[in-house]
């Protein structure tokens, strides 16, 4: 089980700590909006990568928002402000400029993402798709799809899950009949070349060299290869020179942070203009600072520094590997006596109209070469993945289908797919019982470990009976769960959630509307930050 600590939220102005979640079900109330319980359930993800949803009056570039997760027993505090994500785990920090960079810190240290096909590639997915299997945020429902529906669609989603359970599906953008009219399509366009290679191959000047004729067919392929190898070096070369110069920013950075080891008789190194002792190492962007005074702080951001060097390094290695390869592939096609370099170079100009039909041909073949594999491929795939598929679909369905009913067994509403059919928005108490049974389902079904975090659980006035079903049901999950409910003051009144012994009850009713934060946690959220070495005063 991976379970959340506290989370914190703040600035160097106000702050707010939620450090009272427990083990199994946690339920956020008040008796009035507006308290702060959306800001809190959205932020626990949005540090864990998810896309920002927050209330439009809530700035939310402006706060650090802070979660500390146990994991395998394990701590792991995890920082974000903006796109800039800080983490400490086994006492070692690591600094991810992105989302991209932070998810692979995700995979392999929280839990291995899923990976899916996308864009006709292998693609692990970002954690906007992934937290949608445990998180209902409280605005944006729409059971016909997923949330944020733009880069990522329902195909995603449901081979995200069939990904989890090892059968993935990689037909959802490659359809059968799709790709054979591409292929199609191809052949068509090939064709056509051909001819009109035959007839620009006609008109090429006569020349008076023997070897012409036998060697035509090599000469193109060299210039074709030559040309190729050529582009890699210069990508490859390219890559090379950008990770130098990452590599010589970065031991600059080391160079100036051991500067301040030096302790000199004739006095310190001060800011010339508040004549303050502290040094701060700022990251790039997002404006992160490090108060790197202390020595031992000093040695973390050293460390981080190095560990990027380190990356660059290896991937400098790899590089040169590859670079050498292709400078030696070079030199064995300059020293072709049949086809020399020369001939390169004359019948060049004389090809390049013939040429452009022929290189469109080959890349056609090439093209239809990868499709033919892919059907092999999506044939292979189907017959190994169908049958678990579907076994896997009707399993889930049939127990969102058995859940909801458990919780609103007079409801017509039958579950038949992932999704409800488009045009068919579940919405009130409806869509709170569809939502809440899909996340039952999918932490029952694929065991996943995370908390389950759904905001406003009783949206539009679930009853108290189907609610007393919903809490008895989720208790026998391993997760830890994380509701918010705003009551009636006839529910606060009479303690509505004191008959649940199984329930952690945190009211935020004494919090003033729309000012969560303020000074009373001031001082903890600084000494979190402290902890990560990051300086806001």
């Amino acid at each position: 089980m991976i379970k959340l600590n506290y989370i914190a939220i703040g600035n160097k102005e106000e702050a707010y700590l939620e450090n009272r979640f427990e083990e199994g079900i946690n339920i956020i109330f008040s008796n009035d909006n507006n308290k702060g319980k959306t800001i809190i359930s959205q932020g626990i993800y949005y540090a864990l990568g998810n896309v920002p949803m927050f209330p439009s009056s809530f700035e939310y570039k402006d706060y650090y928002f802070l979660i500390e997760l146990s994991v395998d027993n394990k701590n792991i505090l995890i920082c974000r402000k903006n796109n800039t994500f800080l983490t400490k785990a086994n006492d070692k920090l690591s600094i991810f400029n992105n989302v991209s960079e932070f998810k692979r810190f995700f995979s392999k240290n929280i839990f291995v993402l899923p990976k899916i096909i996308k864009d006709n590639a292998v693609k692990i997915v970002d954690p906007e798709l992934f937290i949608q299997l445990f998180f209902v945020g409280q605005d944006a429902r729409n059971t016909a799809n997923i949330f944020n529906n733009g880069y990522y669609k329902k195909d995603d989603f449901i081979n995200m899950i069939y990904s989890l359970c090892d059968c993935l599906d990689i037909t959802s953008e490659n359809d059968e009949n799709e790709i054979r009219q591409k292929m199609q399509t191809y052949v068509e366009r090939r064709d056509l070349l051909q001819k009109q290679y035959e007839i620009l191959n006609k008109n090429v000047s006569e020349i008076n060299l023997i070897s012409y004729t036998r060697n035509k067919e090599q000469i193109k392929e060299k210039i074709i290869k030559a040309e190729t190898l050529k582009n890699t070096l210069a990508k490859y070369n390219s890559e090379r020179n950008k990770l130098n110069n990452q590599i010589i920013k970065n031991e600059i950075l080391q160079k100036e942070l051991n500067s301040l080891n030096k302790s000199l008789d004739e006095g310190q190194l001060v800011c010339l203009d508040c004549s303050s002792k502290h040094i701060g190492f700022k990251n790039k962007d997002e404006g992160l600072v490090f108060d790197v005074s202390d020595i031992e702080i000093r040695k973390s951001i050293f460390n981080v520094i190095q560990e990027r060097i380190d990356i660059a390094k290896e991937e400098i290695e790899k590089l040169d590997i590859l670079i050498t390869n292709i400078q030696s592939e070079l030199k064995l096609l300059m020293k072709d006596e049949d086809v020399s370099l020369e001939n390169i170079l004359i019948y060049k100009s004389e090809l390049l109209d013939s040429d452009i039909a022929d290189k469109e041909i080959l890349d056609i073949n090439n093209e239809l070469e990868k499709l033919e594999k892919l059907l092999k491929l999506i044939k292979t795939n189907n017959q190994n993945n169908n049958y678990k598929q579907k076994n896997i679909k009707e399993q889930i369905i049939k127990e969102m289908q058995t859940v909801y009913k458990e919780i609103d067994p007079e409801s017509n509403v039958i579950i038949n797919d992932f999704f409800s059919v488009r045009g068919q928005n579940y919405s009130g108490c409806e869509g709170s019982e569809y939502y809440i049974a899909k996340k039952y389902t999918y932490a029952d079904f694929l065991k996943h470990p995370f908390p389950i975090v759904i905001d406003s659980f009783r949206e539009s006035e679930l009853s108290s009976d189907k609610e007393d079903i919903v809490l008895n049901k989720f208790k026998n999950l391993n997760n830890q769960v994380i509701f918010t409910a705003t009551l009636k003051e006839e529910e606060y009144s009479a303690n509505k959630y004191d008959n649940y012994d199984f329930v952690n009850k945190i009211d935020y009713s004494q919090i003033e509307t729309c000012k969560l934060l303020g000074k009373a946690h001031l001082k903890d959220f600084k000494n979190i930050l402290k902890d990560l070495s990051v300086k806001i005063d």
